[in-house]
């Protein structure tokens, strides 16, 4: 239409016609492939194989559908969580913030911890639901075998305080049933 001649539309067919020949005039002759046997065999052994990664690929999407019926949903604000804060004395003056910040969104559903000797103390009587806050510098080795039995951030102390917030307001993250949320700030 845009041609807008007859002679346009007879060149505009004719490179259409052309353009698809190319490709369909080698297909024509492959009927001739199928008098030889060993084409044969081997179209039974690709639709074989092609069949068997079809069967493998669903079964490999139906199982990620199961195990995405049984995660759990993360979302810290929710009343279904606490939230810990566990710091030391180190940058007070930024998780006073954060905690001032969380303290207004969770009310008593959420504690501030200042630690001054070891963590691991404080950390073994968490109630189930508790999401823990900790400051980096209380994550040694004993600590981070606790945490990897419960959901927990390790904030940056350099990492703005209303960015954290918005980022713990915002954003519910997807585990699965048995897995626990490890997240860096």
């Amino acid at each position: 239409v845009d041609l807008a001649g007859p002679i346009s539309g007879v060149l505009l067919f004719m490179g259409f016609f052309l353009g698809t020949s190319l490709f369909l005039i080698p297909l024509a002759f492959s009927g001739f492939l199928s008098q030889v046997k060993l084409m044969k065999s081997i179209a039974r052994y690709a639709s074989i194989a092609v069949a068997l990664y079809f069967l493998y690929s669903g079964i490999h999407h139906l199982v990620d559908y199961t195990n995405s019926l049984q995660a759990r949903i993360i979302d810290p604000i929710s009343e279904e969580y606490r939230i810990n804060l566990y710091t030391s004395g180190a940058d007070s003056l930024y998780y006073q913030s954060v905690a001032d910040s969380l303290i207004a969104i969770k009310g008593d559903r959420f504690k501030h911890i200042i630690i001054s000797e070891k963590a691991e103390e404080q950390l073994t009587s968490l109630e189930q639901g508790t999401i823990i806050l900790i400051a980096p510098e209380l994550v040694n080795q004993e600590v981070e075998e606790i945490l990897t039995k419960h959901d927990h951030y390790v904030l940056n102390p350099y990492y703005p305080v209303p960015e954290t917030v918005l980022f713990l307001r915002t954003y519910s993250i997807k585990v699965g049933k048995n897995q626990y949320l490890k997240w860096k700030m």
